[in-house]
């Protein structure tokens, strides 16, 4: 499903399968919780990028329909929860730069 190159056919079923669940899915949410409080914002906290990048999801499905109306919430990865390397800050910043 993942290889490189040309994508096969069973791919393109495969993420348009998904793409068709998670976009349901986040339209039911929404429209629950905009039914209960219209101003409220939904949103998600993202991934690594190399993670959520790598599939070719339509985020821009997704999300829509996550948001409604609202403007989408967003926090992004970054990843450093422990102080035990310097590291962990470049990669932090790394990801909210690549998110």
């Amino acid at each position: 499903m993942l290889a490189p190159g040309r994508p096969h056919p069973y791919r393109k079923a495969w993420l348009d399968f998904n793409c068709d669940v998670m976009v349901k899915v986040a339209r039911f949410l929404e429209q629950i919780v905009h039914s209960v409080s219209p101003k409220t914002k939904l949103g998600l906290m993202c991934s690594m990028p190399n993670h959520h990048a790598l599939e070719g999801r339509d985020w821009k499905a997704f999300t829509s329909a996550l948001s409604g109306s609202e403007k989408l919430v967003a926090r992004p990865c970054m990843m450093n929860y422990s102080e035990d390397s310097l590291r962990g800050l470049y990669e932090s910043e790394w990801m909210l730069r690549q998110t």
